[in-house]
C-alpha cells in the first residue's frame, strides 16, 4: 500500500491505515480543520470589531472633552452669562457623564 500519512498525528482505536478507514480518518481531519479555521476568523473579526468600537467610543468622549467650553472661552462672553442655559453651567454633572461614558466603555 505505501507509506500512508494523516495530515495530523492522531491515534484512533482502529487500524487507521486500512482502507476504507484511512481514507474516512482523512476526510475527517480534513472537516475539522476547516471547523477549526472558520471558528478562528469569526472569533478575530469579532474581536478586531469590538476593539473599533471601543476605539471609536475613546475617540468620542475625547471629542467632548476637547470640546468643552467654559463662559468667557471661544467666544461666550461672560456678560452674556445669563443668557446660557443651566445645563450649560452644570460642570459637575457635565464630568461625571464623561466618566459614567468612560467606565461604561471599559465594563
Amino acid at each position: 500500500m505505501g507509506n500512508r500519512f494523516l495530515p495530523f498525528d492522531s491515534w484512533y482505536p482502529y487500524p487507521y491505515l486500512e482502507s476504507p478507514w484511512f481514507e474516512l480518518s482523512y476526510i475527517h481531519q480534513c472537516i475539522a480543520t476547516s471547523f477549526n479555521h472558520f471558528m478562528h476568523t469569526g472569533i478575530d473579526c469579532l474581536y478586531s470589531g469590538l476593539m473599533a468600537i471601543v476605539g471609536s467610543q475613546c475617540d468620542f468622549l475625547r471629542y467632548k472633552i476637547l470640546e468643552y467650553k467654559q463662559p468667557g472661552e471661544f467666544g461666550v462672553p461672560i456678560n452674556n452669562i445669563d443668557s446660557l442655559k443651566e445645563d450649560d453651567l452644570d460642570y459637575e454633572s457635565f464630568f461625571k457623564n464623561i466618566v459614567k461614558h468612560h467606565k461604561h466603555i471599559l465594563g
